[in-house]
């Protein structure tokens, strides 16, 4: 099973042609204090206020905008690359976003982590525990460095994977998100 960012949960998979593709719902939506990220708000409620780097400069901030703020305590560091846009403990959804979002264009969340946004895994006590490890899966051949926390599963196959459904919320997901 891979669930691809363009699903229902928030859509938590990089998708076809490294474009976002997220749902514009309600998530981590901290106040947006960065008046230099208010081009970025809908990328951040959909993406849970996680950025990568690229998706810093590219809303107008330099290396050391974004090393101020990571030093202020403003933002925090997920992975390499990629960053919390607020303090405090990240909630799940951030995490997922975070581990996709570094494992690169085309990854898409899977396995047990997968299930768990499907409502598939079993209930420890009357209460969905999620896995300790999060999933994601990417094309055969792609240089990832492992995140902490992340297990990286590799497929030839990860394209046809892609449920027709799921493909067409993908679309409505990148056209409500770009916006």
């Amino acid at each position: 099973m891979v669930f691809h960012r363009g699903a229902d949960f928030g859509s938590l998979s990089t998708g076809a042609i490294g474009m976002v593709a997220c749902l514009a719902v309600a998530g981590h939506d901290a106040p947006m204090r960065d008046e230099i990220l208010r081009s970025a708000h809908s990328l951040l409620r959909c993406q849970r206020g996680v950025l990568t780097r690229a998706q810093a400069i590219d809303a107008g901030l330099t290396d050391g905008a974004i090393a101020v703020r990571l030093r202020s305590g403003r933002w925090q560091r997920l992975h390499t690359g990629v960053y919390a846009t607020f303090s405090g403990e990240p909630p799940r959804d951030s995490r997922l976003w975070a581990a996709v979002l570094r494992a690169g264009p085309r990854a898409a969340l899977s396995h047990q982590t997968a299930a768990e946004l499907y409502g598939l895994t079993v209930p420890s006590h009357g209460l969905a525990v999620p896995a300790p490890m999060i999933h994601v899966t990417v094309p055969s051949g792609s240089p990832v460095t492992r995140p902490a926390g992340t297990i990286v599963h590799y497929s030839g196959r990860l394209e046809q994977t892609r449920h027709p459904v799921l493909t067409r919320r993908a679309h409505a997901s990148r056209t409500a998100c770009s916006t």
